[in-house]
């Protein structure tokens, strides 16, 4: 085993070495190439709908991951949910971030989860209909014995919460909480900055810069440390787009402030960029964007720009793996420098299961492997909404999903491999 640290080179000349000190050794099995798929079932009894929009990250530290989970569809009763395990899938743990909370009610949609090693904490941000649609954070331990609940809206309307994505700034430890901002129907991109701790939160209206409504859709964020920008890729339904549904980027000072918004779609026509996927590419300092393809029968996109976000190449993934339609739904990507790959998980409706696409980094030599015939246990239409993480200690991915099986359906599973 062995420890590094990321040091970034500013283009002013300074350099920023991060704090966390990340642990990881060689595995001599290369990432998404192991002949096995160990699926986990981490609902813990909790029955239907108990882990939907799933989201997970993996702490190296504790050797544990954590997944958080929209619990049912029951308006009035969808509880902000998190499940964490070892990182082989063992002793899962359910925990409801609500208990404890007499003010945050229990009505939470699209849950996020942010790590901060710094503080022993994870972050995880919802948008909370107890309040009327706005985002909320809760501040947990990594143990998960004690939760604060902060309502970060800092008097914004109702509606000005959707599809939250949170991020941690590597200067200050501010979390930053990005949504659409359904307000008055204009879909604009927010942001809501605050302390560490979720307090002293200013909001940042992100489409002010000229970018206007209908801006906002499907946000994915990303921070650039070279240049020290925030990177959201949105699915921009605008009528001033290029085509409607196209991917676009916002490149803004992580403040929020000076944001540029960029056409990225490479030429490609409407409905291109359903759940735009983003992240760095920080070998050949390339942004990556994956996206689900409608107008191709949900194929699966790469957009690959340069970090300024111009110079952008389209790639068909799908087609460069031999599939057609149906294979690239819900992207979720892993970068392994390694091995030069990139790898991207879907959920794929032809397999009723998970997928995942491995290519060079410069988008060469892609293949297809169908997880769902390398499950160590039988489970039928699994991989819905497919969220990947990197667990660095034992060298493998761990993919959490939900199934989607009658009557017993949005269980969450892990998927380690």
């Amino acid at each position: 085993m062995y420890y590094f640290r990321m040091v970034a080179q500013m283009s002013n000349g300074r350099r920023h070495t991060q704090k966390t000190a990340y642990p990881a050794f060689t595995n001599p099995t290369p990432l998404g190439t192991a002949s096995t798929v160990t699926a986990v079932n981490i609902s813990l009894g909790n029955g239907a709908d108990s882990g939907i929009n799933t989201d997970i990250r993996v702490n190296p530290y504790r050797n544990m991951f954590y997944v958080a989970a929209q619990f049912t569809n029951t308006p009035g009763a969808r509880a902000p949910s998190n499940y964490s395990a070892n990182s082989d899938g063992s002793n899962p743990v359910y925990r409801n971030l609500s208990n404890g909370n007499s003010t945050s009610g229990n009505d939470f949609l699209v849950p996020n989860i942010v790590l901060d090693f710094e503080n022993n904490k994870f972050i995880q941000s919802a948008n909370s209909f107890t309040l009327g649609e706005k985002p909320v954070q809760f501040h947990c331990n990594f143990e998960e014995t004690t939760c604060s609940y902060q309502d970060v809206s800092v008097g914004q309307a109702n509606l000005s919460g959707a599809t939250p994505f949170g991020v941690l700034d590597p200067y200050t430890g501010n979390s930053i909480t990005i949504t659409r901002n359904r307000t008055a129907s204009v879909n604009t991109l927010s942001m809501f900055n605050c302390d560490n701790d979720g307090a002293n939160c200013k909001f940042t209206n992100l489409s002010s810069f000229g970018q206007g409504a209908e801006t906002g859709y499907d946000a994915h964020a990303t921070i650039d440390p070279y240049d020290a920008k925030l990177l959201i890729a949105v699915r921009n339904n605008s009528p001033s787009a290029t085509a409607l549904n196209t991917a676009y980027l916002f490149r803004c000072e992580i403040d929020g402030s000076a944001c540029t918004f960029t056409d990225i779609s490479a030429g490609q026509v409407a409905n291109t960029a359903t759940a735009p996927f983003i992240t760095i590419d920080h070998i050949n300092s390339k942004i990556l964007t994956f996206t689900q393809n409608a107008s191709a029968f949900g194929t699966l996109s790469l957009y690959r720009c340069d970090l300024s976000g111009l110079n952008c190449v389209h790639y068909d993934i799908s087609s460069l793996a031999g599939l057609g339609g149906n294979s690239g739904n819900s992207p979720s990507a892993i970068l392994d420098p390694i091995n030069n790959k990139m790898l991207i998980h879907t959920q794929n409706a032809n397999t009723s299961g998970l997928s995942l696409f491995r290519c060079d980094l410069d988008v060469t030599n892609c293949t297809h492997t169908n997880l769902s015939s390398l499950y160590t246990t039988t489970i039928d239409i699994a991989g819905i909404t497919p969220s990947s993480a990197l667990d660095p200690v034992s060298g493998k991915t761990i993919i959490a999903s939900h199934n989607n099986i009658t009557p017993v359906n949005g269980l969450p599973f892990a998927f380690i491999h």
